[in-house]
């Protein structure tokens, strides 16, 4: 079994940008494989793991782990003269990028990397001019980049990164998935959405498609900026919001009793998550009852405090912890726990006991 750090690293090796997932697509198929779990990929690129045919979705009543696979970054556009290129960036930046390293990379090289330099700061419909600095291929209109930060440096357990928003969330979908057993993988799934920085366009393509029949749950997992009660290595959070809407009760008891059985043994935290608006919004509004989880996220997308570029940075035991409070999420559902049904017998218990003192009443002068 791969350790959730291990997970961790051969997820962040993998480069990403909006409509340019392809990398981390084909690592999370090779992971799907290796586990034996069956899956299929619609027509927006989107990853379903725990069935192969969508029809058995439609009538299934399982939860939906969701996780993005894209981060904000550019793609080429044109030459504009020797070295210096226009290009495109896609979802939410620092605003100082002027002078800043990036790396470029080809669909077509894995392990090559070119390395260029931003000429401006990106303007307001998201173009700048770049300068390639070191080329180790052709650079054409298929490339892509992003800053150009390593994948993975550990000090302790606080890990900086190119890319946590969202691969985090992808390795906690595939660590789960590794540590249930045959009969709690009948209530998983796992979904892998791309283009989420731009609107979370692959979730949009799947709940209008109508993938997902309406008794299916989902849980949201980001990483997400760290806040007030929010904290890098606090653990992770409950998730009982985002910018525009409030979550699924129903949803949120399940993980709210799944952390809780836990609560000696792990660190986590829960509020509303304002920082941004995320998938579970989209499954919500439009018939999936979500939850979610967040990983707490320095430096979100790549933006230091100062408005420079910086890499992104959590904490390992937080996405440890996670992945712990979904196992046992899991184990609960296989035996047909319910937190929510529970607590409306008990509501319902309570109620019947002081009916008594209501056929009592007393007359008062």
């Amino acid at each position: 079994m791969k350790s959730v750090e291990t997970q961790l690293k051969d997820v962040f090796s993998n480069p990403t940008a909006p409509y340019r997932e392809g990398w981390v697509l084909n690592y999370i198929k090779s992971e799907l494989k290796r586990l034996k779990y069956p899956y299929f990929q619609d027509n927006w690129g989107n990853i379903i793991a725990g069935s192969s045919q969508i029809k058995t979705l439609k009538l299934s009543k399982r939860i939906a782990l969701v996780a993005h696979t894209d981060h904000p970054g550019f793609h080429i556009l044109k030459q504009l003269n020797k070295d210096t290129f226009l290009v495109k960036w896609h979802g939410g930046y620092p605003p100082r990028v002027k002078g800043s390293s990036l790396a470029i990379y080809n669909p077509q090289f894995k392990n090559k990397i070119s390395k260029a330099k931003a000429l401006t700061n990106i303007d307001k419909k998201g173009y700048l001019k770049i300068k390639i600095i070191k080329s180790n291929f052709k650079i054409s209109t298929q490339c892509f980049g992003a800053f150009d930060f390593k994948d993975y440096i550990k000090i302790k357990n606080l890990i900086k990164t190119r890319v946590a928003d969202d691969l985090a969330g992808v390795t906690i979908i595939l660590s789960t998935l590794e540590r249930l057993n045959i009969k709690q993988r009948e209530n998983f799934l796992g979904i892998f959405t791309t283009a989420e920085e731009t609107g979370f366009k692959g979730a949009l393509g799947l709940l209008y498609n109508k993938t997902l029949g309406l008794k299916n749950m989902a849980i949201s997992l980001e990483a997400s900026r760290q806040m007030k009660d929010a904290l890098i290595g606090k653990g992770p959070v409950i998730r009982l919001g985002d910018r525009k809407s409030i979550f699924n009760f129903r949803v949120i008891n399940k993980i709210d009793a799944s952390a809780l059985s836990l609560k000696n043994k792990i660190k986590y935290q829960r509020r509303i998550m304002s920082g941004g608006t995320c998938e579970a919004t989209a499954f919500n509004m439009l018939g999936i009852n979500c939850g979610g989880m967040a990983v707490p996220l320095g430096n979100y997308h790549n933006q230091r405090k100062n408005g420079k570029p910086g890499p992104e940075i959590i904490n390992l035991k937080d996405v440890e912890n996670a992945v712990k409070i979904l196992v046992r999420l899991y184990a609960f559902e296989a035996k047909g726990s319910d937190p929510t049904e529970k607590f409306i017998k008990h509501l319902k218990n309570e109620f019947n006991k002081s009916k008594k003192y209501f056929n009592k009443r007393i007359k008062y002068e």
